[in-house]
């Protein structure tokens, strides 16, 4: 179990903890405060967040250099699953953060930004891949 920031109780599991975030923080069950793992912002939270944001721009830069579409996705999601993996290991090692409903809305506004963001960018990988596998 893990200390809450607000009552001090060691009252938050480590499921709670690890799938926490500024978005969708875990709540304590003895006082009803939110929340999150405080590691999004070190440099193993930056580089998995970064290989999400990249993945679709580097699959498309890999594809253009080696010619083989399935070498460049399996470099990317080789680079992705280590940086998730280190991502992980600094979660159960990173303290709880107190957040407030302010910003849980700030935080999910953000969210919400990025993922349109991937689904643009996914999309456009994915035009280009099979305009390059149909063009002549």
């Amino acid at each position: 179990m893990n200390q809450c920031p607000h009552c001090r109780d060691k009252a938050i599991s480590h499921f709670a903890k690890v799938t926490s975030r500024p978005a969708d923080p875990a709540v304590c069950p003895n006082c009803g405060g939110r929340c999150h793992v405080a590691c999004h912002s070190t440099l193993p939270g930056r580089i998995a967040n970064l290989s999400v944001v990249a993945f679709p721009l580097l699959a498309l830069g890999g594809l253009f250099v080696t010619g083989n579409l399935w070498a460049a996705v399996a470099l990317v999601a080789s680079i992705g699953i280590t940086a998730y993996a280190v991502h992980v290991l600094a979660l159960l090692n990173s303290p709880l953060v107190a957040t407030s409903e302010e910003g849980v809305e700030d935080a999910s506004r953000w969210l919400s930004a990025f993922a349109l963001y991937v689904m643009v960018a996914s999309t456009i990988t994915v035009l280009v891949v099979l305009y390059r596998h149909h063009a002549p």
